[in-house]
């Protein structure tokens, strides 16, 4: 059976991430796991300024996970079939806790931001180690992240962001499964910009060369989507002009998801996050789906 992880902490972040996770798991009749991780250093349920309990063992920490879920919204009003949660606790580190928890899962799911950290950053510590260690696709979900309200099946949009590569048809075939899914419109794509060509040449090579960016960038889409199964899913293809991160962004804003590849066709193969996919994340104000997999 498949299933979803979800890291759980108390934070009103987490729960707008349990939300979604308990959303997804309900839509793709998948199970869920919610994973609260401590330590002696770290104790789960503790009020701010409580002293460090000498006692506080497992059981503790399973009071506090099962509190928290007690308390988050469940999403009833969406026309979601509550799923039953899986509660799990696990001694360690946090990132390293729920990397370990999540092995063998389909998805992690985790808040961009938990308890502790400046409230400034747009991704917590946690969520960073997450982001570049986890081997499995992930879903990122920011504070700001709407609920959404409508009955899946009758609205809606994921965006994927596609330059071609390997990773980004990875991310696309995931993307298309998530749309059938919800029976919502999947929009595909991809920004481009020209480079500018100077003072020195006519206005007719300028325009020349503009178009020809823009024709290279609908061949991109056009070929993302070459041996896509895409039945029974509406798909639509835009070629964004300007800086790609500004460009996604602006068109993401609104979406029920923001799918992108951990790497796309540039940087250096050695790093886990591409130049594009990371403020992808840590700028999105909408959940962002990291697919690391081939599929």
């Amino acid at each position: 059976m498949s299933k979803i992880v979800v890291g759980v902490d108390g934070s009103h972040c987490s729960d707008v991430a349990l939300s979604w996770a308990r959303r997804e798991a309900a839509a793709r009749g998948w199970d869920l796991t919610a994973v609260l991780t401590w330590d002696y250093l770290n104790q789960a349920g503790a009020g701010v300024g409580a002293p460090f309990d000498v006692a506080y063992d497992e059981s503790a920490a399973r009071e506090a996970l099962a509190e928290y879920i007690e308390r988050a919204p469940d999403d009833e009003t969406a026309g979601v079939a509550p799923k039953a949660i899986e509660q799990q606790v696990v001694c360690d580190l946090p990132a390293n806790g729920l990397i370990s928890a999540a092995q063998g899962a389909d998805l992690l799911v985790v808040g961009a931001r938990g308890q502790g950290g400046l409230r400034r950053l747009a991704l917590g510590s946690v969520s960073t180690q997450v982001l570049d260690r986890s081997p499995g696709d992930l879903v990122i979900v920011p504070e700001a992240a709407a609920p959404v309200t409508a009955p899946r099946g009758t609205s809606g949009r994921i965006v994927a962001a596609t330059d071609g590569s390997e990773g980004a048809a990875a991310a696309l075939r995931w993307a298309v499964e998530a749309a059938r899914t919800r029976g919502c419109t999947l929009e595909v794509v991809h920004a481009w910009e020209d480079a500018p060509l100077g003072g020195g040449f006519p206005v007719t090579a300028t325009v020349h060369a503009r178009s020809s960016y823009e024709h290279a960038a609908r061949r991109v889409l056009d070929g993302a989507l070459t041996g896509v199964d895409t039945r029974g899913v509406k798909v639509e293809g835009f070629a964004l002009e300007g800086p790609a991160v500004a460009q996604v962004l602006a068109h993401a804003r609104g979406a029920e998801l923001l799918v992108v590849s951990s790497r796309g066709l540039g940087g250096l193969k050695g790093l886990l996050l591409g130049s594009v996919s990371r403020p992808l994340v840590h700028k999105a104000t909408v959940p962002v789906a990291v697919i690391k997999r081939p599929h």
